[in-house]
């Protein structure tokens, strides 16, 4: 889709005069805000009890997995159990969307910085689970339990990222949330919340992963939010991957007593896939949505540090209400070093 990419700059200091650009995206995401107003709002239609079948079906759906139904069809049986005893209970869906650690890493021109707020992202996230929703309210009347899963748990013991930083991400999308009329829907399971993770990893063995590549560095100092040395990136990932294993079981015990099923935003074997915008097919912490624009239509795109400089959007000032004490950001997106490609 040829056109002009452009990343949202969300109530600005000073209001951006019109442009046919800005009246466009502008318009597009009014339209899409009061859509999932309204989505969220009304009832569901289903009259009969669902078919497992078609449930799956439609998490299965290109709208939002984008793995193919071979590479998940091992999944089917527990799911389609899962399926029938909710259906049998009328209980919504309980799923468990991982997401992230509560911040994402900064795009603008390669800075080694986060960002600590929701913006359209994740509200791209949200529209999403509206359209799931719209979709499901259709075949299953109790409808969906969205939960957005946040490890900032992890976030904290592997790479230092304070929970303040994290905690005010978490209460900013659940802002977000409310403001949407969403929070009969979608909530958000932050780890912080849990207890002090890092005394459940104080027994945990960690070995520094040997033999990384130069691109594993970079990925560590991009979520790191500084450089790093191999050796010091070489035991990040080790951490990591520890971190990640007994945060886990902690969160599948969460979900096994609530009835419930995973999603990943990346294709994974022991889950379905969940788009975490239309089209994505990324993990969003490693950059931000932006859309391309063209003959009058919109279409969401993404942009991380190592793509910026080949797509360079257009910064587009844009005033959402919905953002209001939201974005910009509490805390500052500190550079703290460059970008290793």
């Amino acid at each position: 889709m040829p056109g002009v990419s452009v990343l949202p700059e969300l109530n600005p200091a000073e209001d951006a005069p019109p442009s046919p650009q800005r009246d466009l995206l502008q318009s597009w995401l009014d339209a899409r805000i009061a859509d999932m107003r309204a989505i969220f709002a009304r009832p569901a239609s289903a009259m009969t009890k669902a078919d497992p079948a078609a449930i799956l079906a439609l998490l299965q759906h290109h709208e939002f997995n984008y793995q193919s139904k071979g590479k998940t069809a091992h999944l089917a049986p527990d799911l389609l159990e899962t399926f029938g005893r909710l259906i049998a209970a009328d209980q919504p869906l309980p799923i468990y969307f991982l997401f992230h650690g509560g911040y994402r890493t900064n795009v603008r021109g390669g800075a080694l910085a986060h960002t600590f707020a929701p913006d359209q992202t994740e509200l791209m996230l949200l529209w999403q689970v509206a359209r799931l929703k719209a979709r499901l309210d259709l075949i299953h009347a109790p409808g969906l339990r969205f939960a957005i899963v946040i490890n900032n748990g992890v976030a904290f013991h592997t790479n230092a990222i304070p929970y303040e930083k994290t905690n005010a991400y978490v209460a900013h999308l659940r802002r977000m949330i409310e403001r949407l009329g969403a929070q009969d829907h979608v909530w958000v399971l932050n780890q912080a919340e849990l207890g002090d993770f890092s005394a459940h990893m104080a027994r945990v063995e960690v070995l520094p992963k040997p033999g990384i590549s130069e691109a594993e560095h970079g990925i560590v100092e991009r979520f790191l939010g500084r450089s790093c040395s191999v050796e010091e990136a070489s035991l990040k990932i080790a951490t990591y991957e520890r971190a990640e294993a007994v945060w886990g079981a902690e969160v599948r015990a969460i979900v096994a007593e609530a009835g419930g099923f995973f999603c990943r935003q990346i294709g994974h074997p022991a889950c379905l896939s969940f788009r975490p915008f239309p089209g994505g097919a990324i993990r969003v912490q490693n950059g931000a949505v932006t859309f391309r624009l063209a003959g009058g239509a919109v279409k969401p795109a993404f942009v991380t540090p190592l793509t910026w400089d080949r797509e360079m959007p257009q910064g587009l000032p844009l005033r959402l209400s919905l953002f209001d004490g939201i974005h910009p950001a509490p805390f500052p997106a500190e550079e703290k070093a460059r970008l290793r490609a």
